[in-house]
């Protein structure tokens, strides 16, 4: 990125997110039409952002990974997080999910336990049961 941009970062960057956005696309390698259909919008709606002063800064990391232009590192505050709250289907699939890993993991334990068996006292079915099984996973 050339200092010109950069110059004309830092003077828009906190009042017009939307003139920022569209110095970083103009500056691009990539086309209005090519970037608007990358992100799944028109090219009106692409204008339309340039205009917005108040753009989302989600908005801008999304353009910033399409375009390769580190936004992160000219604007702080663009280090977002999308929060999702936490409803109660989420909460009982987090713990399903918990109790399914102990699940496996105490099958794998019990495997691990039946081969090391059936190899040290030679029980020659169970190995070969063992070994059929293990083939399928």
């Amino acid at each position: 990125m050339d200092q010109t941009l950069a110059t004309g970062e830092s003077a828009i960057n906190e009042k017009h997110r939307g003139k920022l956005l569209e110095l970083i696309v103009r500056r691009s390698p990539y086309s209005i039409k090519v970037l608007s259909k990358k992100l799944g919008i028109s090219r009106t709606t692409l204008y339309n952002k340039f205009q917005a002063a108040q753009l989302d800064y989600d908005f801008l990391l999304q353009v910033s990974k399409i375009v390769h232009y580190d936004c992160k590192a000219k604007l702080p505050q663009c280090h977002t997080q999308v929060v999702v709250p936490v409803s109660q289907y989420n909460k009982r699939d987090i713990i399903i999910d918990k109790k399914y890993i102990q699940l496996l993991e105490g099958y794998q334990r019990l495997f691990g336990f039946l081969v090391k068996t059936a190899h040290k006292y030679g029980l020659e079915y169970t190995r070969k049961e063992l070994d059929r099984t293990f083939e399928h996973i």
